[in-house]
């Protein structure tokens, strides 16, 4: 987080665990896919594309857990 532009996300376990309607899990992986897709964005639209992939992923199956995310990026 020492480098200009570096971005620093902090998650609850309620993203990388949410879960489709099949049972699977977001997890690491597309967590971190979803960022890099993000990456060169500002912080809040690095928040909200994360976010909406979540929100897409899981469809219509309610929330098992929370969902919370922060995103900082160094200027």
């Amino acid at each position: 987080f020492s480098e200009p532009g570096s971005i620093l996300a902090v998650t609850t376990d309620g993203i990388t665990e949410a879960m489709d309607g099949n049972g699977e899990m977001f997890e690491r992986d597309r967590l971190k896919q979803s960022l890099l897709k993000y990456a060169r964005c500002p912080a809040q639209r690095i928040l909200e594309g994360v976010l909406a992939d979540v929100a897409a992923f899981v469809g219509d199956t309610p929330p098992n857990d929370d969902v919370t995310l922060a995103v900082v990026r160094r200027a």
